[in-house]
């Protein structure tokens, strides 16, 4: 298994797109899933919520119908590709209204 680690897209290495794809879409989102329920011990995760991986491949992905509204943690919903193996969060800043 590969180490995981936070990293900037700058880092990402150039990809040829001529080569197969490194990776399916059930593995993406299969990754996808696991960081959405990571981010939730934190906050609330999402907009969209995970993917039924029980689906035949050659079916699209079908999200769950829990969406979140203004989440915490605003996870990419849709692949960027078969070649670079991203996956992107955006930790949402709340300003706390409390005096």
């Amino acid at each position: 298994m590969q180490t995981i680690r936070v990293g900037d897209y700058s880092e990402s290495p150039t990809i040829d797109y001529e080569q197969p794809a490194l990776f399916t879409w059930r593995e993406f989102y299969n990754f996808r899933n696991h960081v959405l329920r990571v981010l939730r011990v934190f906050g609330t995760a999402g907009p969209m919520g995970e993917v039924d991986l029980s689906i035949v491949e050659e079916d699209e992905p079908s999200f769950s119908s829990e969406i979140v509204e203004n989440p915490a943690y605003f996870v990419v919903d849709d692949m960027y590709n078969e070649h670079n193996r991203i996956s992107i969060v955006e930790a949402i800043r709340r300003t706390s209204t409390r005096s």
